[in-house]
């Protein structure tokens, strides 16, 4: 997030960017982080749902660790469970290590369940 920018500001300007060029990974990238920031685990919001599209699509234009992993949570925390393992795989597998823990930490379940545990262990091995 930019300095000074409200969230609901920037998440407006990305949208208004985005109906100009909508093939634009870095800012589907952008705008699904700033919605992701803006949610919870297990949050079944429309916002949640734009979060997941635009990090989908940042991914699969142009995939990058950053994209990857924030996909992975983005799915986690919307409860897709299944779909989100495979996603945090390919984390796991290409991610470099500060996304690796941003994802482990986000995904963090009360049961211990998931792709979190694995996660958390790598990042830490690999710093």
């Amino acid at each position: 997030m930019h300095a000074g920018v409200a969230p609901t500001e920037q998440r407006a300007a990305l949208r208004l960017a985005l109906a100009l060029r909508p093939a634009t990974p870095a800012l589907q990238l952008e705008l699904g982080a700033s919605l992701l920031e803006s949610t919870a685990v297990g949050d079944a919001s429309a916002a949640m749902d734009e979060a997941v599209s635009a990090l989908e699509r940042a991914d699969a234009w142009s995939p990058s660790s950053r994209s990857v992993c924030s996909y992975g949570v983005a799915l986690a925390r919307r409860g897709t469970h299944p779909l989100a393992d495979v996603v945090l795989r390919r984390c796991l597998a290409t991610g470099a290590p500060a996304d690796v823990l941003f994802a482990g930490l986000a995904t963090e379940r009360p049961d211990g369940g998931g792709s979190s545990p694995i996660l958390l262990e790598a990042a830490l091995e690999a710093t």
